[in-house]
């Protein structure tokens, strides 16, 4: 349920800088998507066009001359808000400030010179932004860093979940117009940072480094690939002109343990300039959680854990011996209690905790720095670094020699360069480059139990020091004490390629280090009888730990190059490449067995060239644009899944390369002369058409035609790829090398202008799936037993069809109230919610009297990810610190900010299920031996409902700028029940209440 949290106190002061002031500076940004565009004209006092006028972006080294008509423009401007001056002689030069320029985007701003009665004197005139950029040509929402900022929200995420075409998934998941998870790509600096492995985004920005959020949802540029749903663009800050710090600190803490939940940030940035143009900027967050997040009426639920010993047993061991045996002593720990009943060992009372629960913190560090010069006339080069590490423990109760925790690690660095080859007064040529270097490394598993007990509640719940695994990089397998357990390959760490390489060849040659504790039995948890709080006989262990251990490690490097060329006042032409090369590794098994077990290296790659041409008339803009890409695992699959060394032609004394076949086609192969063979090469071709044009002054029509292809994610191609059926069963997944996802889709949209500060945007769609990925049970011949084996392999066999409509009212009031509502209505419907829907769902279900499984849908129906109606929007209501001077209303209302989101949507689709205790819940599958009650997808969830605020309050001491704020989550106590059980359609089952 959604947690009712949280009233938190904030204060901002300046950083280093004693004279430092709260003013967000004119940022410069760069790479692809992260600039934008400036134009317009410059006018004598008569009207007529100034020729060879200069026009200057201040704080940049950015400039042009105007042409025989007056026009000027300036590509690659770093997204950021700017004052623009235009002087020539003769003439009192003028300025515009408050210029936002949008990345991707072209601002028009047009000068009017004044005759020259004072020459030193400027006339400045602030910009009146628009709430729309003119030339947009497909959907998207753009949000300020200000707004992300101002916002009640943690992550930049969430200010996306709030926009037309964007809904939450299962599990909270970003879901664009019907897609599934990860569909959208994310673009930071202008790089993607898509993973190989997974396909997902594990790095995170912190929200006080974003100059720009922007999310694409209708059709693509051609230059931005790898994706079906859309892009996800984050824009960080550089440093400005002026010197800016920040620091501030918020928590949950003074609020109790019924509300709170042990929740405190630190956040704090500097940025400025540092000589000439080059420019600074640093930041960052720090957040620790006491505990996981609780829903309402956790208070309710009594939770016990051990504290100290209640006493000593003596318990005999065979005929002469026996042993001290210390019974702990149980307390209650979460829910309410009368402390004075609630004793430790030592008879002194404990206060319970609440809604929190035992040993579950988690903490979450975001950093990133940024170095900027601007030089020339239109160049420019940056480096950015980012790094975002969490690590959790999660919540224990009665055995602590089975803590568990996880942690991970996301890198990048980025470098930009910009560099203007030439220029005229309509022409420009510039050449891109941005390339990147991303690294990821996770690791879940048991910890020492030492250190679960030395950090059961951590200061702040922030633990900056490493978590110490029993196994991790440095001791792989820690229960294998010699080479001769290893069989003489024997594995210890993690650390190299070549550690993983030697790793996976022990898997597929069944020997040497493959298991932590090699089938040492000794090791797995065990319940010592009615030993725990809730005196049952099982469920609740005591000692021993039965933890599997994941690691994954990956590497990228990622390069983007382009041509721009703008060749006249009109065409603007781009041609460029992109590729990603990378490194990765999985292993997944339990510290005794290996059934089910995962584990694979592997090297992709994937590139794309692409180019496109805009022509801008002014109002009228049409964009062509075509990208072709391809991509390969480069990696081995089996010819028979599952048969690898029980495979008759595996030989133990052969090299992997002599047991691939060298064809192409698995059908030239032969089955009982070759083990594997080699992936191929799989290449798209992405046509793309995108228009905007007038219908009147003030409205707008659009419409966007694209083909759109994304390579799948490598776990599930990898999937299995190195088990063996002598280790496994039928029931396990195998990976296949299957070729790209493709989403056809057409967009058109109708925008309408009520006035300069009043917009009304409407757009429909329609997306066709043509080759999602999927895994269907196949037959292959077992070259092991001569039959036929019936097995869930990976192909592209899902297909759909998404219809929808996304209503926007933009809407402000001078420069006090801000806001936007959206509603989005859509029809996902396909084959498969995601690759493993049909292996969770139908094919559970037992194919009467054969026992056969149910074949796969042909015929599509709601995905469960499909939420039909939804209502979203922000709003911000801010007071200047010059409202209403003199006043006694304006003394309360100077310097205050309301800030609000919201949220109603509709629920998710699932499918009920016979009761029979098993506890499957909406957001899975129907396990093992569930019966669908209905058809597949017929129930569904109730309504959520979301609001939040945040109310701020600003002054001023000394030279620093203070604000004070309180921010209220679910400010309604609204109810929702997102999750529920398929057995009875509600958070309640009956039957677990039976006797």
């Amino acid at each position: 349920m959604t947690e009712n949290r949280l009233i938190a106190i904030r204060r901002v002061a300046s950083g280093v800088l004693a004279a430092a002031v709260l003013l967000l500076g004119a940022s410069t940004l760069s790479a692809q998507g992260t600039a934008g565009k400036v134009q317009g004209t410059v006018l004598d006092p008569t009207g007529q066009p100034v020729a060879s006028a200069q026009v200057f972006v201040l704080g940049t080294s950015f400039a042009a001359l105007t042409n025989e008509e007056g026009f000027y423009f300036i590509n690659n401007v770093p997204a950021g808000i700017y004052s623009l001056r235009a002087q020539f002689i003769g003439y009192q030069p003028a300025e515009i400030s408050n210029v936002r320029i949008l990345a991707d985007q072209t601002r028009t701003v047009n000068f009017r010179l004044s005759g020259a009665v004072a020459l030193e004197a400027i006339t400045i005139t602030a910009a009146e932004n628009p709430i729309v950029p003119r030339d947009q040509v497909a959907s998207k929402a753009i949000v300020t860093g200000e707004e992300v900022d101002q916002l009640p929200v943690t992550d930049a995420l969430t200010v996306v979940q709030l926009q037309p075409g964007v809904i939450s998934g299962r599990g909270g998941s970003i879901r664009i117009r019907g897609s599934r998870s990860n569909e959208a790509v994310i673009f930071v600096d202008g790089t993607p940072v898509r993973r190989f492995d997974t396909g997902s985004t594990i790095l995170n920005l912190a929200t006080n480094t974003l100059q720009e959020v922007s999310v694409t949802t209708g059709a693509m540029d051609a230059a931005f690939g790898d994706a079906q749903a859309g892009v996800i663009s984050m824009v960080t800050r550089a440093g400005g002109p002026r010197f800016v710090g920040t620091f501030a600190y918020e928590s949950d803490e003074p609020f109790g343990k019924n509300t709170s939940r042990g929740w405190n940030r630190f956040e704090g940035a500097l940025s400025g300039p540092l000589f000439g143009n080059l420019t600074f900027s640093v930041g960052g967050t720090v957040t620790g959680n006491r505990t996981a997040v609780t829903g309402k009426r956790m208070t309710e639920i009594p939770v016990y854990t051990f504290m100290g010993t209640d006493t000593l047993m003596t318990v005999a061991e065979g005929a002469t011996d026996s042993a001290l045996v210390a019974i702990p002593h149980i307390i209650q720990f979460g829910g309410e209690c009368d402390a004075s009943q609630n004793l430790d060992a030592a008879g002194n009372p404990v206060e319970c905790q609440g809604r929190r629960r035992p040993y579950g913190w988690s903490t979450n560090v975001r950093a990133n720095a940024k170095l900027q010069l601007t030089y020339g006339r239109g160049s420019r080069i940056s480096l950015s670094g980012l790094t975002d590490i969490a690590q959790n423990m999660n919540a224990q109760t009665m055995n602590f020699e089975n803590s568990n925790g996880g942690r991970t690690v996301s890198n990048l660095l980025v470098l930009d360069w910009v560099q203007q080859v030439f220029r005229g007064a309509e022409s420009e040529l510039a050449f891109d480059l941005n390339v990147s270097y991303q690294t990821d490394r996770s690791l879940n598993g048991a910890v020492e139990r030492q250190l679960g007990l030395d950090k059961r509640d951590p200061f702040l719940g922030i633990v900056l020091s490493p978590l110490d695994f029993i196994t991790d990089f440095d001791r792989f397998a820690p229960g294998l004490a010699s080479d001769i357990a290893g069989g003489g390959h024997l594995i210890t760490q993690l650390k190299t390629d070549d550690d993983w390489d030697r790793l996976i060849e022990n898997s597929r040659y069944d020997r040497g280090t493959l298991r932590s504790y090699l089938l040492r039995s000794e090791v797995n948890t065990r319940s010592i009888p009615r030993m725990n709080a809730y005196g049952v006989t099982g469920g609740f262990s005591n000692e021993g730990v039965n933890r599997g251990q994941g690691f994954r490690v990956e590497r990228r490097y990622v390069g983007r190059a382009n041509i721009d060329w703008q060749a006249d006042r009109y065409n603007r032409f781009k041609f460029g490449a992109e590729g990603q090369i990378g490194r990765l590794g999985r292993w997944e098994m339990g510290w005794v067995n290996k059934s089910f077990g995962n584990g694979y290296v592997g090297e992709p790659y994937k590139y794309g060239l692409y180019a496109q041409d805009r022509l801008d008339l002014g109002d009228v803009v049409i964009e062509l644009g075509v990208r072709w890409d391809k991509f390969n695992t480069r990696t081995i699959f089996p010819l028979v899944p599952g048969r690898i060394y029980t495979n008759p032609a595996f030989d133990q004394d052969a090299t992997v390369e002599t047991m691939t076949c060298p064809e192409v086609e698995r059908e030239d192969c032969d089955i009982n002369q070759y083990v594997w063979i080699n992936s191929r090469a799989h290449t798209s071709l992405a046509p793309r058409v995108r228009v905007s044009f007038p219908v009147t002054d003030r409205t707008g029509f659009r419409l966007s035609y694209a083909h759109q292809t994304q390579t799948p994610d490598m776990f599930n191609m990898y999937n299995g790829t190195n088990n063996d059926l002598a280790a496994t069963n039928p029931n396990d997944q195998f990976g296949g090398d299957v070729d790209f996802g493709k989403t056809i889709l057409f967009e058109f949209g109708i925008r309408h202008a009520f006035s300069p500060d009043m917009v009304l945007d409407v757009a429909a769609y329609n997306k066709d799936k043509v080759s999602d990925i999927t895994y269907r049970i196949l037959g292959f011949t077992d070259t092991f037993t001569g039959g036929i084996s019936n097995l869930n392999v990976l192909t592209n066999a899902d297909f759909g069809n998404v219809r929808g409509v996304d209503v926007q009212l933009i809407r402000r009031f001078g420069n006090v109230f801000s806001g936007q509502v959206s509603y989005t209505y859509q029809n996902a419907q396909s084959t498969g919610s995601d690759p493993t829907d049909y292996l969770n769902g139908l094919a559970r279900q037992s194919g009467g009297v054969s026992g056969d499984r149910p074949e796969a849908p042909q015929f599509t129906l709601r995905t469960r990810d499909d939420r039909r109606h939804n209502i979203q929007g922000t709003f911000a209501l801010s007071f200047p610190q010059d409202f209403a001077p003199g006043s006694g209303i304006g003394a309360v209302l100077r310097s205050l900010g309301v800030f609000g989101t919201f949220q109603f949507r509709s629920g998710l689709p699932y499918t009920l299920l016979k009761n029979n205790a098993d506890g499957q819940r909406t957001t899975g599958g129907f396990g093992l031996g569930a019966l669908a009650a209905e058809p597949l997808q017929s129930s569904e969830t109730g309504w959520e409902k979301l609001f939040d605020l945040r109310v701020t309050k600003g002054f001023r001491f000394g030279p620093t700028d203070w604000t004070v704020y309180a921010d209220i989550r679910n400010l309604l106590n609204f109810t929702n029940k997102p999750v529920l059980f398929m057995e009875t359609g509600d958070v309640v089952n009956e039957r677990y209440l039976e006797e």
